[in-house]
């Protein structure tokens, strides 16, 4: 779903940034997608993204274009380094359906 999801991320990109909220609903059209309910791994999975794409959790922003680098595989230009704080954090403040 990578293609579908960059292009959903282009159409909401605010100087080439993305917010938190935008991650969980892509992850919970991929979950639509595939028919599944996401769970809590889903949850931990999306702020790992958001943490480790060098998300700013004040702004709750990331740069689109390091999620996307993460998700190819490669290292973000934002290197961020993850704890369980930050984890905490964007999961406090990321709103799921389900």
């Amino acid at each position: 779903f990578i293609p579908e999801l960059r292009e959903m991320a282009e159409r909401r990109a605010r100087d080439g940034l993305i917010t938190l909220q935008d991650l969980v609903e892509r992850k919970e059209w991929v979950a639509e997608q595939v028919g599944v309910v996401p769970g809590e791994a889903s949850k931990t999975e999306t702020a790992l993204l958001f943490v480790r794409s060098g998300g700013d959790l004040s702004a709750m922003t990331v740069g689109r274009d390091d999620v996307f680098r993460l998700l190819n595989g490669q290292r973000p230009e934002a290197d961020a380094v993850v704890t369980p704080a930050k984890l905490n954090q964007a999961m406090d403040h990321a709103s799921w359906r389900a």
